[in-house]
């Protein structure tokens, strides 16, 4: 089975999910899974494969279909490790789990590098603009 997939970090505390998710766990992970789904269908079924988007949101929680694609991965690859005599593969979904949070960690490190970058420069903005006023006023 092929399967195609679309990863997704979403903040669940921005303004157009807050309030929903401060009642429901997952939510934005819920609703972005819906619109890949739906954005994405018939490329899945023109390509023959299944879609399970991989949505996670960046406080750390998963969603339900990015819970399914490492429990079809973790099953696939048990398998290959039975079938080429290998050493099953106990732990691939913790090892996946931790790749996951990981990456999600230094994602959610980089936005809130981001945000502080952008109030710097929002404050440098403003105070540039108070001296560009005080100059022309006092005759510069």
């Amino acid at each position: 089975m092929e399967i195609l997939t679309n990863v997704c970090i979403t903040n669940p505390s921005c303004a157009t999910y807050r309030a929903a998710a401060s009642k429901r766990d997952r939510h934005a992970a819920s609703l972005l899974e819906k619109r890949k789904k739906a954005k994405y269908a018939a490329l899945a079924q023109r390509e023959g494969s299944k879609l399970i988007p991989c949505v996670i949101e960046a406080y750390g929680a998963l969603g339900s279909d990015a819970l399914e694609l490492i429990s079809t991965l973790s099953k696939h690859r048990t398998q290959q490790s039975a079938d080429n005599g290998a050493i099953a593969a106990i732990g691939y979904r913790s090892w996946a789990m931790a790749i996951l949070s990981a990456a999600t960690q230094r994602a959610h490190s980089v936005m809130v590098d981001v945000a502080f970058r952008h109030i710097r420069l929002r404050r440098c903005l403003r105070t540039e603009e108070t001296l560009t006023f005080s100059r022309k006023n006092v005759g510069f």
